[in-house]
Parts: C-alpha cells; sequence; structure tokens
C-alpha cells in the first residue's frame, strides 16, 4: 500500500512539474523585440519638436510599451509612439506622448540632468552590443536634456556627466507633448561594421500618475539593464566618425581686500586673476579617448 502511494504522488508531481519545466525555455529564448530605423535624405529632418516632416511618416513606430510603476505589466494609462530615423551624419529620435489623463503635464524648467519631477522621455542605447553598457538621451516635455553613461548592466547606477553634443526640442499641445531628438553619430561609440545593430529601450516617466512605462520591461525584483533590451536594426553604411572637440574658454576673478597692504607686492587690493585656454578631446578609436586641457594663469602657460 505503500509503494503505490509513493508511486501515485510520484506520478502527480511530474503531471504539476512538466507544464512548468516546458515553460521555462520558452521564456529564456524569448526574441528580443525589434525596432527599425529608417535611413532618409540629409536635411529632411528639421528639429522643432513638431513631428510635421514627411520623413518621419517613413518609419514604423514601436507603440508596445508596458507599466513598470504603479501597476507592473499593465497597459500605460495613455498610449505613446517612437520613431527612428536617420541620415549619413546622426540618428534622429521622434516620440509622440499622448496624455489625456492624468491632470496635465508637469514638466518645469530645470538644469541638464535635473528632471527628477519632471515628465520626461528616455532613449537607451547599447551601441557596442555588448548587453552591459548603455548610453542614454532624453528630455523633459519643457526641453531639458538628459544625458546619461552606463557602464554597467544596472539602471539605477550611471554617470550623469556624459555630456555629448546633441540637441533635442519639443511641443506641448492639447493632446500630449512631442520631442524630437538629433543625436550625431560623432557623439557616439560604436565598431565599424556594415550594418549596425544596437540594443534598444525606451522609457517614459509621468510623475502626475507616478508611472514608469517601458519597451523593454525589467521586473522591478531584477537588477539589470542593457543586458534585456531589444534590437534597433536598419542603421548601415555609417562608418564611426573621428571624435575631435575642441572648446576654448576664458575666465576671471577677482579677491578684494578693504586695506590692501601697500609692502606687501601680493597684495593688490583688487588682485585680479586670468584664465584661458581650451579643452581638447580626440577619439583615437571606437574605444580610446585622448583629453588634454591647457590653461594660463596670469598670463603663464601651464599644462595638465
Amino acid at each position: 500500500m505503500t509503494s503505490v502511494r509513493v508511486a501515485f504522488i510520484c506520478l502527480a508531481a511530474l503531471v504539476v512539474a512538466s507544464p512548468v519545466a516546458a515553460q521555462v525555455p520558452a521564456a529564456v529564448n524569448l526574441p528580443r523585440k525589434q525596432a527599425t530605423a529608417t535611413r532618409v535624405a540629409t536635411g529632411a529632418v528639421r528639429v522643432d519638436g513638431l513631428l510635421d516632416d514627411d520623413a518621419w511618416r517613413q518609419a514604423t513606430p514601436i507603440t508596445e510599451f508596458l507599466q513598470k510603476e504603479p501597476t507592473e505589466g499593465a497597459q500605460p494609462t495613455d498610449p505613446m509612439e517612437v520613431r527612428f530615423v536617420y541620415d549619413d551624419a546622426a540618428l534622429y529620435v521622434g516620440a509622440r506622448m499622448v496624455s489625456r489623463e492624468g491632470g496635465g503635464i508637469q514638466a518645469p524648467l530645470g538644469r541638464r540632468d535635473n528632471v527628477e519631477q519632471a515628465e520626461h522621455l528616455l532613449i537607451a542605447f547599447d551601441t557596442f552590443l555588448d548587453r552591459r553598457t548603455a548610453v542614454v538621451f532624453g528630455v523633459t516635455a519643457a526641453g531639458v536634456r538628459i544625458d546619461r553613461f552606463h557602464s554597467s548592466d544596472n539602471e539605477d547606477s550611471f554617470d550623469s556627466g556624459f555630456d555629448p553634443v546633441w540637441d533635442a526640442q519639443t511641443s506641448v499641445t492639447g493632446e500630449g507633448w512631442t520631442a524630437e531628438l538629433w543625436i550625431p553619430f560623432a557623439q557616439l561609440r560604436f565598431n565599424p561594421e556594415k550594418e549596425l545593430i544596437w540594443g534598444l529601450n525606451v522609457q517614459r516617466f509621468r510623475p502626475t500618475l507616478d508611472e514608469e512605462d517601458y519597451w523593454i520591461l525589467i521586473p522591478r525584483t531584477e537588477r539589470a539593464w542593457s543586458s534585456r533590451f531589444g534590437d534597433l536594426r536598419g542603421i548601415s553604411s555609417v562608418p564611426p566618425r573621428r571624435r575631435v572637440e575642441l572648446l576654448p574658454y576664458i575666465a576671471g576673478a577677482s579677491t578684494l581686500h578693504a586695506a590692501a597692504d601697500r609692502v606687501n607686492p601680493f597684495n593688490r587690493g583688487a588682485n585680479l586673476e586670468s584664465r584661458a585656454g581650451a579643452d581638447l578631446k580626440v577619439g583615437l578609436g571606437p574605444n580610446l579617448t585622448l583629453d588634454a586641457k591647457r590653461f594660463s594663469v596670469n598670463g603663464s602657460p601651464r599644462v595638465m
């Protein structure tokens, strides 16, 4: 009798476990989401935030987004669509965010990267497709730009000091808001390939609803980022550009003393100081950048 019971329990366990075991490979091997960038003629996009150029009608939008907050896996309160086009020099992102619910759009003006309480859009690229690093470009509904560099596969760990040269414009309407991003290829690092495949994720944050919507939803209980991205395809015949940046500057300072000591030759009352020079960055390849700084203090040049 005992052996019969044991056999029955084992058989029942196999029956219950077999569907679960069958689902695991399917979950692991799910294909990554795909987005496509469309080549357009140079000058076909005016970056004004209006999305009224014919070039945007040529691109297929991505529209399948899911909530991470407040209800993980639910449909977004309002829809959105994001398109990608490119020419010989830059990648363009066009996005339309509908806002029919939630008490309007909260987007105060602020400093670059300071967007905690502003509605914003973030576009993340894994340009090396290493499933570990990523760069992020974003903008608030008020036009404040956001850029970040993720050196590890962690959404919450990033360098906000990453400040490439790019542009973004937005427009707020009664239906919501639109955004256009211009990202020069010269500001991106990637391996030279005939056809480029980059990791991609898109996020929208709505502070009035405390809602976060993602193209690729990473569960709250998992610590990951670029390893879960979908793919952006369609970019081809775009070699990496040589990155040369020259930023000249001039600065002045003064330390005032009410009672200057005439005997002290180093205290002239106003104590004017000046600095002039330039910061130079030169890309030596997709993974190496030469960073040089030269400035002068009180007419005496010094190199760092």
